[in-house]
C-alpha cells in the first residue's frame, strides 16, 4: 500500500455544506410559516418566559434588600417566587446586583 495517496473530495464539503445551508433555510422557512400560522402558540410561550424572568427578578430583588425590612413591600401572590435554594444568574446581572447594594448601603 503506497502512502503518497492524494485524497481529493471533487467539492463533496462544498455539496455538503449547501445541502445543510438549504435544509436549514428551509427550517427557518418552516419556522415563518408556522408562526404566522399560530401566532397564540408563540405568544404562550413568549408570555411563559416574560413571567419566567419576573419571578427571577423578583428572586433577585428580595436577594438585594435582606437588611432593609421596613422598607420592603411585600410581592403580590401571582409572582412569588418559587421556592429555591440558588439562583444562577449571568454575570451582567450578579454585576447590577452588587452596584444596587452598594447604592442602598450608601443613602
Amino acid at each position: 500500500m503506497p502512502n503518497n495517496i492524494i485524497n481529493k473530495d471533487f467539492g463533496k464539503t462544498d455539496r455538503e455544506s449547501a445541502r445543510k445551508l438549504r435544509e436549514l433555510l428551509g427550517i427557518i422557512e418552516a419556522f415563518e410559516a408556522d408562526m404566522i400560522a399560530n401566532p397564540v402558540k408563540y405568544f404562550n410561550l413568549a408570555r411563559q418566559e416574560i413571567e419566567s424572568l419576573q419571578r427571577k427578578l423578583l428572586a433577585l430583588k428580595v436577594a438585594a434588600w435582606p437588611r432593609f425590612d421596613e422598607q420592603f413591600i411585600e410581592p403580590d401572590a401571582a409572582c412569588e417566587p418559587e421556592p429555591i435554594k440558588t439562583v444562577r444568574i449571568q454575570q451582567e446581572d450578579y454585576n447590577c446586583l452588587q452596584a444596587l447594594r452598594k447604592q442602598l448601603n450608601d443613602k
